[in-house]
């Protein structure tokens, strides 16, 4: 397989042209109004402008896909793991993971399902949910479930009634599809589950450790909602509070979520910035007090490295620039 630095990451705008035969998307993306970049979309597989290239490449996405397998077959990589794509099978790809595809038939069947993490938290006051699921871990070693007919059925009856709702172009069907999203990925859950106890109580303990570790983020951010000062902790500080090692911390968090604390910590330091920078009136001294940087050039050394922009063409850039914030963000993880 290709280097990891030579394999290209696609984001949600501009996946297709690598994925798909077809026309491309034929609807624009649902967003929520919200000042980050929401992404989601839905379509059957045997449509034609969704017609699957034979052979894709290695790549790397920045936002999640599910889809479903009802007819054709195939061999998907995703990550170290191979798998041959068949009937009955529903697959999951997460932010980061290399994933291949090479068809062994000519005709495809099924959904497949791709949104932001932004869209799918847009209304959820706990977010970890998405980074905390084994399915869309680097190397989680659950990246496809089989499926029983008639679990493939209930399925396939959600992604019908999702397609309906987004079909309609309405602009306000994102919180209808989000939850829809919700219960297909927690129904998933639950088949993992029954499925794997096993390995859903290896996977517990680690879980426990990334989902606490997340949490205290969070609660460290919630301060920035009452308008006061954020204050920074290093990953070391966070251990001791979770009474683990800093390796271990880092370790743990990254075998769940594909980053390290430390990654995860800059990334969201990053995106709170970039938010600021878009939707308010703050200086650039402002932001850098508020998110406790010890001065405005410390600040624009650690944004460029992050996002490859100045601060001010953050600002300057709107919507588009915090897309290009995000993508250079993970870039540099």
């Amino acid at each position: 397989m290709p280097s990891f630095v030579a394999i290209p990451r696609l984001s949600g705008q501009a996946y297709h042209q690598l994925y798909f035969q077809g026309e491309g998307r034929s609807l624009a993306p649902v967003l929520s109004g919200s000042s980050t970049i929401e992404h989601f979309e839905l379509h059957r597989r045997d449509d034609f402008r969704y017609k699957c290239k034979d052979t894709i490449e290695a790549n790397r996405i920045d936002f999640y896909l599910i889809f479903i397998v009802t007819g054709g077959e195939g061999i998907h990589t995703f990550g170290d793991e191979q798998h041959y794509v068949r009937e009955n099978m529903l697959c999951f790809i997460g932010p980061n993971t290399i994933t291949t595809w090479q068809t062994t038939v000519a005709d495809h069947q099924g959904y497949f399902c791709a949104f932001s993490e932004d869209f799918f938290n847009a209304d959820r006051s706990e977010k970890a949910l998405l980074r905390s699921l084994p399915f869309f871990r680097v190397g989680g070693g659950a990246s496809v479930l089989h499926l029983q007919p008639e679990q493939t059925q209930y399925f396939l009856g959600l992604l019908r009634d999702m397609e309906a709702d987004y079909l309609t172009g309405q602009s306000d069907r994102a919180p209808l599809l989000r939850a829809q999203l919700n219960v297909l990925i927690q129904r998933a859950y639950t088949c993992y589950r029954d499925a794997q106890p096993q390995a859903e109580q290896a996977h517990s303990a680690g879980l426990r450790i990334t989902n606490a570790f997340l949490a205290l983020l969070d609660d460290d951010l919630a301060v920035l909602r009452e308008n006061r000062p954020f204050r920074q902790r290093s990953v070391s500080e966070y251990a001791e509070r979770l009474h683990v090692s800093q390796n271990h911390l880092n370790d743990t968090v990254r075998q769940h979520t594909g980053r390290s604390a430390g990654a995860i910590v800059h990334d969201a330091l990053a995106k709170t910035a970039s938010m600021y920078l878009v939707s308010s009136a703050l200086s650039v001294g402002e932001i850098a007090r508020l998110l406790d940087f010890g001065s405005a050039t410390y600040f624009a050394r650690f944004y460029r490295r992050h996002t490859g922009h100045s601060p001010s063409q953050g600002r300057g850039g709107g919507a588009n620039s915090v897309e290009s914030a995000r993508d250079s963000v993970a870039l540099s993880r």
